[in-house]
Order: C-alpha cells, then sequence, then structure tokens
C-alpha cells in the first residue's frame, strides 16, 4: 500500500490571529500548487486557509536570501503588555522597524477583506481630519525619521472623495521630498 501523503509541503509555523474574533492562533504555512498558504485553526471559528504568496521560489527567497541584520526604529509607541498581535503599534518586542507605513485616510474601502484588520468596507465612510493626519504622519517621522515608504490609503477613495487639503498639505511635499 502506497504512503498516504498531504496535499502540501509544510515550510514553517506562525503566529496569526482568527480573522473573526481576533483570538492569538496558531498558523502553519504551507506550499501548495506553486502558491504559499497559511492555513489556521481557531476552535471557536474552525479552519481558514489563506494565499499569502503565490510564487513559492520568490517567498523562499524573500526569506532565506535577502535578510538583513533589522533595523530598529527611532521611537517605540507601545509597551508590551500582552504579547504579539495585541500589543501592535511599534512596541520593544517588533523585530523590525517600519519599512511600509500604512496612513488611512478614511475607513472607505470598496472590497469586505475576511482579513482586514482595519475593519475598513463600503459602509464606513469617515474621514480623518487633516489635523489628525498630520498627527499621523508625525508620528511616522518621529519613529522613522527619514521614513522608507509612507503609502497614504485608500488611493480609490482619495481619488473619489478628492480633497484639495490632502494635496496641498501632505501630497505635494512629499511629491517633491519635502518634510511636512
Amino acid at each position: 500500500m502506497p504512503a498516504r501523503t498531504r496535499p502540501y509541503l509544510f515550510y514553517d509555523v506562525a503566529i496569526s490571529i482568527c480573522s473573526t474574533c481576533y483570538r492569538r492562533i496558531d498558523a502553519k504555512i504551507v506550499f501548495e500548487n506553486d502558491c504559499v498558504y497559511m492555513l489556521t485553526h481557531c476552535p471557536e471559528h474552525g479552519k481558514e486557509r489563506v494565499l499569502i504568496a503565490d510564487d513559492v521560489d520568490y517567498y523562499r527567497r524573500c526569506r532565506e536570501v535577502f535578510i538583513k541584520p533589522p533595523e530598529m526604529p527611532q521611537r517605540y509607541n507601545t509597551p508590551v503588555k500582552w504579547g504579539c498581535p495585541y500589543d501592535c503599534g511599534l512596541c520593544t518586542d517588533h523585530e523590525q522597524h517600519s519599512c511600509l507605513t500604512l496612513v488611512e485616510i478614511c475607513d472607505y474601502c470598496n472590497l469586505r477583506c475576511p482579513i482586514c484588520y482595519a475593519a475598513s468596507g463600503p459602509d464606513r465612510l469617515q474621514f480623518r481630519t487633516m489635523p489628525e493626519i498630520e498627527r499621523m504622519l508625525d508620528a511616522v517621522v518621529r519613529n522613522e525619521g527619514e521614513p522608507d515608504v509612507v503609502q497614504i490609503i485608500p488611493f480609490d477613495t482619495y481619488n473619489l472623495f478628492y480633497r484639495d487639503d490632502l494635496e496641498a498639505k501632505v501630497l505635494q511635499p512629499l511629491r517633491i521630498g519635502r518634510s511636512l
């Protein structure tokens, strides 16, 4: 009788959260059909299978070859109290500075992704005020000094609900390389 095998190749373990109750759960990283998936199981909400990469070779190179010593932020924002992922906000246990900072200018999104930690969606039309956006960007600069990349999202919302104040005070200075 031939040996039974799983339909995937086990690669690693990870820590994740349930997309429904946000409980911290263990995860497996597996390769299947040339893609990388994260498999989780919440005792209350069951199993989930999430695509995290569509190229196994590139994923492995990013994890195994393109490695460098982690750069630390200039400033941490939150103390370690409950552990990852609950102390999120750049705590001292964070292994890396913010390579890519996302600044959400509103909660609207045209999708309903089941893994969205921000709980954004088509029914949420809350916009950040200009002072709120400026405080968010100030925090990024305090943490990083000169940030690698700051992505102001969502872009589709920016185009749909164009804001003159955002263009003049945030986007234009960033385009020409000046600080706020």
